[in-house]
């Protein structure tokens, strides 16, 4: 199926949604019993701050599951805390601030696992 566009791809799932494909994937067998789990959104931000930083944002510890619970964003990108490097530059409103600073650009590390998908 094409999705080399954006234009295509919305053409696409148009044309899937018109052949019934919501009702051929609602008929589909389930594999397993389903898992089920609520959290309350205390503990979801919790969770997900933790697994981001390492560190347990209750108690400031590195972060150690509980029970299997963890949160993440995806296996591939995570959003880690990096340096970053600032470059000066010439300020736009020299009356109000002398020294500029801008972040410098620099390309993404993109895992290689990634770029294949």
């Amino acid at each position: 199926l094409p999705f080399n566009s954006k234009e295509e791809a919305e053409q696409t799932m148009e044309l899937i949604k018109q052949n019934g494909g919501k009702l051929f994937l609602d008929k589909q067998k389930s594999v397993g019993t389903p898992i089920e789990k609520t959290v309350e959104s205390k503990e979801a931000h919790h969770l997900l701050l933790s697994n981001l930083s390492r560190i347990d944002s209750e108690t400031g510890k590195t972060f150690q599951r509980k029970n299997g619970n963890s949160a993440s964003i995806s296996p591939y990108i995570q959003e880690n805390p990096s340096p970053l490097q600032f470059q000066k530059i010439t300020s736009p409103y020299p009356e109000r601030w002398n020294v500029v600073y801008e972040i410098a650009s620099r390309e993404p590390i993109i895992p290689k696992e990634l770029k294949e998908t």
